[in-house]
C-alpha cells in the first residue's frame, strides 16, 4: 500500500505541512478488511515529525502510516 502527496502549495511553515508518526504503519496493522482509526492511546501526538514539501516535490508512504495536516493558514 502506497500513498503518494503531490503538494499545488507549499507545505511548510503556515501552509500546514505534512505530520507523520513514524513506525505506527506497523504498530496498527489490522486483519484484512478492517478498518480502524487510532486512538490517542495508540499515538502519541509527541512522536510527530514534521514533512515540509514542496510544489514539485513527491512524498511517498505506506498507506497505513498514521499522517495529518492542519489548517493551512496561509492568505492567497
Amino acid at each position: 500500500l502506497l500513498t503518494l502527496q503531490i503538494p499545488i502549495d507549499p507545505m511548510a511553515g503556515l501552509g500546514s505541512p505534512l505530520e507523520i508518526f513514524p513506525g505506527t504503519h506497523h504498530q496498527l496493522l489490522q486483519p484484512p478488511g478492517v478498518i480502524v482509526d487510532p486512538t490517542e492511546d495508540q499515538v502519541s501526538l509527541e512522536d510527530a515529525e514534521l514533512l515540509e514539501s514542496y510544489p514539485g516535490d513527491v512524498v511517498a508512504f505506506h498507506s497505513l502510516l498514521v499522517h495529518r495536516s492542519r489548517n493551512n493558514q496561509l492568505s492567497h
